[in-house]
């Protein structure tokens, strides 16, 4: 059967200008099939995904979206030649629902081309777990076999809740020990979250051990051809999506009526999903439900700042990601050489060079000109980069400032969420869609949308 131009399964088509339901293969029964008008708001991975699911179930779906691009932090800008991924900067075979959807969108997936880890340690980049001494090394093994028993899921950490008992630093530094937090842990979490391990739970750490542990080889890195953007586009194309029109304002009526506001007037809609920000969605949602209202209140999400510098395309070698402690350095949490992606970043010799910065720092730098940026973060980098012996080895290219890079998975947050999710999703007939709700990285956040699209279609049918 055709959906578009997509193969599904068995699946109704409506058809708008005939008001019939069509399906290719067997009759369908339109009494069975309710087609409510639901607005999605936010073009990034979990929204796109649920409205891709919703959309194949035969409702008639809007997208809104206030940039001029669709992907949120899992996009790509392309500026002289060079593809940046602008937020999200590479993924794992471990992310098995995204490699389903790159598949049935006729996408490719791709590993690194190389891929070698290092960690700033005196100034230098060594093996990450180098650091490490012979106790330091029993501690973690002991941790390591006791989490990979536990049966979470970091993609979804309402199945962590259980430990959310505690934040990282302080049980690491008690069991795992100071070194491990600095040189290991805490590191960890500054290069992808982009805080300190205290703003992280425990439950969180758990459950990635797990994954870690029992799919190792599925953590390698890899890649959609075409850049980070090219599975949100994908969906995208198959929508009503509709650029620069950001909501303003989602109205609550009688009966559980709803109206979506943009710039284009008012809508009607039966269900809307927010898959913004939570502090989007607390600024446009105003008459949100006390339950609803809590989880957005509770959520907060770390700053950073990706710098992206011309450098010669051999300067690291096949260094792939480079992380700094805290201790190392309070400006970079890390930096990773854009050449592992091939030869799509690889231009008259240079390749992209992409500095991150930890979320104290980056608040700092938030406000500042372009100008004074790329200053800032050239002459930090060569204190964490021996590579780099003079400036003119740098050439500036691009900046994206994300204030809200990251939700954080804080102890009390999975807890917080998981109330939500089985008392509160859906009051109003709003529903909530994002990372921020146990949902960790795009592929979290792909599979959120997967379910809150789930639960949408349940609550239809009845």
């Amino acid at each position: 059967m055709q959906f578009g131009a997509l193969e599904t399964t068995d699946q109704p088509i409506y058809n708008e200008e005939a008001t019939v339901w069509t399906c290719y293969s067997k009759p369908c029964d339109k009494s069975l099939m309710e087609k409510k008008r639901i607005a999605v708001i936010g073009a990034g991975i979990a929204g796109l995904t649920c409205a891709y699911e919703l959309h194949k179930a035969g409702h008639n779906v809007v997208v809104f979206e206030k940039e001029s691009y669709v992907g949120g932090r899992m996009s790509t800008r392309i500026k002289d030649e060079f593809p940046m991924d602008t937020g999200a900067n590479h993924l794992a075979n471990v992310y098995h629902h995204m490699r389903d959807l790159v598949d049935e969108l006729h996408l490719e997936w791709e590993p690194m081309k190389f891929l070698n880890y290092r960690i700033i340690k005196d100034g230098m980049p060594v093996g990450l777990l180098d650091t490490m001494g012979r106790l330091d090394n029993i501690r973690l093994a002991f941790q390591a076999f006791i989490g990979k028993r536990r049966k979470t899921d970091f993609f979804n950490l309402s199945t962590a809740v259980k430990y959310d008992t505690d934040n990282v630093e302080h049980f690491t530094r008690k069991y795992m020990g100071s070194r491990a937090f600095k040189y290991l842990i805490d590191p960890f979490v500054s290069v992808y979250q982009f805080h300190r391990g205290g703003d992280l739970s425990l439950g969180t750490m758990y459950a990635m051990i797990e994954s870690q542990y029992n799919h190792t080889e599925d953590w390698k890195l890899s890649q959609i051809k075409g850049g980070m953007i090219a599975l949100p586009q994908a969906l995208a194309d198959t929508l009503d999506t509709r650029l620069n029109t950001p909501v303003t304002n989602v109205a609550v009526h009688e009966q559980n009526s709803l109206t979506v506001a943009t710039k284009d007037g008012v809508e009607t809609v039966d269900i809307v999903v927010s898959a913004a920000t939570a502090d989007v969605t607390k600024k446009i949602y105003p008459k949100a439900s006390p339950g609803q209202r809590a989880v957005l209140d509770g959520t907060e999400y770390a700053s950073t700042l990706a710098v992206a510098l011309k450098v010669p395309k051999d300067l690291l070698g096949d260094t792939t990601i480079v992380w700094v402690p805290y201790v190392e350095g309070s400006a970079i949490s890390g930096y990773t050489n854009e050449a592992m992606k091939g030869d799509d970043l690889i231009h008259n010799g240079k390749t992209l060079l992409l500095v991150w910065f930890h979320e104290t720092f980056a608040k700092t730098m938030m406000d500042k000109t372009d100008e004074e940026i790329y200053e800032i973060a050239q002459k930090e980098l060569i204190k964490v980069c021996p590579a780099i012996t003079d400036k003119s080895l740098l050439e500036n290219h691009d900046i994206q400032r994300w204030p809200q890079a990251m939700p954080k998975f804080s102890a009390g947050h999975l807890s917080r969420v998981e109330v939500f999710l089985k008392k509160h999703q859906g009051e109003n007939n709003v529903f909530f869609c994002g990372d921020y709700l146990n949902a960790p990285w795009t592929e979290g956040a792909l599979q959120q949308g997967q379910r809150v699209a789930k639960e949408i279609i349940a609550k239809i049918e009845g």
